[in-house]
């Protein structure tokens, strides 16, 4: 058989020809793949925590399609289920989380971040893993004295007894399937547990994945220090906090009004808008109430029934979002059932700028 033979210039030149062709082959695959995804979030992880005390996380999110919300989810193991709580805008791209209070038992929390951009893309960050100290000393990034429930939600087909590895006065409520984002990202429940659940509709059904980002984790602990303790260290000077919550922003146009659906209204529902407690509509009389002057940005909006005259379960409850304030699939006016006193929902709500 007749064999090609290549003189030692012919061998270096096959092989740079090889070279710059892999090379610029990897390169478009590169590009296309950050391409793909326009979230950055970056997050200083906390170095550990101790039981018994909620723990603030914050992370700086931007993308220059637009934020419409961003979620914690975590655990309190590896072999726990995840749940998740609605991320906070403190100012411009820095969101905030609450978490409950661990149990002494519980030896470490896997958290991540979660976001969910104007184009309806998904993009989850890496796991992060935080160790249980017992210590003395409350770090900054842990509250020392927090009242009042902790609302919590999960994903799955029914919401779990109790948060396991938590310790706190948790509300736990299971979302909506229109806001199951959490399955569309990947990585974050077992298709086993998507499929019990009957999957997604609405906004996440439409939605995309963009599938995982890593959370750069340059942010400075002083921002955390900053928000937990009441100052943030900037270029050496000291600024009050309350100094960065006056450039929140607000829409006084956008407005939230609820109350019971029917002619009979004898339920109440009381509601939280990120994170802070709007109030409880009356039972009686027009059974509604209205909250304008919203924070700007994606939130979470909890209502819960809270009452009942009657005995006519279950208790049917609307929702009417005004001033440009409206729900993740772009509604503004939704009306579900809650079948006993104590149930929530869960809806997101973006509120745009004035």
């Amino acid at each position: 058989m007749y064999r090609f033979k290549f003189s030692p210039f012919g061998r270096v030149m096959t092989f740079l020809i090889t070279a710059v062709f892999i090379f610029s082959l990897n390169a478009e695959l590169v590009y296309s793949a950050e391409a793909s995804s326009t979230t950055k979030v970056t997050h200083k992880p906390i170095k550990y925590f101790v039981p018994e005390k909620r723990i603030r996380l914050v992370a700086d999110v931007t993308d220059k399609e637009g934020i419409t919300l961003v979620r914690c989810y975590f655990r309190g193991g590896s072999q726990a289920d995840y749940v998740f709580v609605g991320m906070d805008r403190l100012k411009k791209d820095v969101f905030e989380a609450v978490l409950p209070a661990a149990s002494p038992g519980t030896r470490s929390i896997e958290y991540l971040f979660l976001v969910v951009n104007k184009k309806n893309q998904v993009i989850r960050t890496q796991e992060f893993l935080v160790q249980k100290e017992d210590r003395d000393e409350i770090p900054a990034w842990q509250i020392k004295d927090a009242g009042g429930n902790i609302h919590v939600s999960t994903e799955l087909a029914k919401a779990p007894g109790s948060v396991v590895g938590f310790t706190d006065s948790i509300v736990i409520d299971v979302v909506e399937s229109a806001a199951r984002f959490g399955f569309v990202a990947g990585g974050v429940y077992a298709a086993t547990q998507i499929a019990a659940a009957g999957g997604t509709s609405g906004a996440a059904a439409a939605a995309t994945s963009g599938g995982a980002v890593t959370a750069s984790t340059g942010g400075s602990t002083a921002t955390i220090v900053g928000v937990a303790a009441g100052v943030a260290v900037i270029g050496g000077g000291v600024a009050l906090a309350a100094k960065e919550q006056e450039k929140e922003e607000f829409n006084a146009s956008a407005s939230i009004e609820w109350g019971d659906y029917g002619g009979a209204k004898d339920d109440s529902f009381m509601v939280w808008f990120a994170g802070e407690y709007l109030g409880e509509s009356p039972r009686g009389g027009s059974g509604s109430k209205t909250v304008s002057n919203l924070k700007v940005g994606g939130h979470e909006l909890k209502i819960t029934f809270s009452g009942q005259t009657g005995s006519d379960y279950p208790g049917t409850y609307y929702i009417k979002l005004g001033g440009g304030a409206a729900f993740s699939d772009g509604n503004t006016y939704i009306q579900k059932d809650l079948e006993n006193i104590g149930d929530t929902h869960s809806h997101s709500v973006n509120v745009p700028e004035p």
